[in-house]
């Protein structure tokens, strides 16, 4: 049967009333990952940050504190992150996703920049979702003195103002590798 708890999901608001995967099954991503309801964790579950024990990403909830810590004013200068798993922030098999989309905060702004060393590790994250007109938009908003790797990102929509990326949308003395965007960006 089918579980419209945990797997499946009818999604009326469209005027579509079919079921909906809410849940990414495919065995070659490892775990499944559950669509991202929006919410912040409290912290990171595993690491210290270091080389040696990096603080691990297991979940789009642990993502978001990320963002959210940053935003707060923490750079995480000379510290160190790994994702664990594909993380799926929206549901993008809807024909009209964006209609009910999680909007995503940038990891890191003009404000308050990511100073941090990032590892996606080859891992995916999908439905990243942006539409603003704020500048510095992407999934990481603003990087400086820092190292992003092995970031892919797909079925992303992102529309911003200037300095719009799909994996970054300002990038000021920092490496990348190895990182791509698939999805749609637009910026004025």
């Amino acid at each position: 049967g089918f579980d419209f708890v945990n797997v499946w999901a009818i999604e009326s608001s469209t005027g579509y009333a079919y079921p909906q995967l809410i849940i990414n099954l495919d065995p070659n991503l490892g775990e499944p990952s559950a669509v991202w309801d929006g919410t912040v964790a409290d912290g990171f579950a595993v690491g210290t940050g270091s080389k040696d024990d990096p603080y691990l990403i297991q979940t789009a909830e642990e993502l978001a504190f990320l963002a959210f810590s940053v935003a707060d004013g923490n750079t995480y200068y000379d510290k160190y992150f790994k994702l664990e798993n594909d993380i799926v922030l929206n549901n993008t098999s809807a024909k009209y996703w964006i209609l009910n989309a999680s909007k995503w905060t940038p990891i890191g702004s003009y404000e308050n920049r990511f100073m941090g060393n990032f590892d996606g590790a080859g891992h995916t994250i999908r439905g990243l979702y942006i539409d603003t007109a704020e500048d510095y938009q992407g999934l990481f908003g603003y990087i400086i003195s820092g190292t992003v790797t092995g970031v892919h990102i797909e079925e992303a929509y992102i529309a911003a103002g200037h300095y719009v990326g799909g994996v970054a949308g300002y990038n000021e003395d920092s490496a990348m590798s190895d990182c791509y965007n698939s999805g749609t960006v637009s910026g004025y």
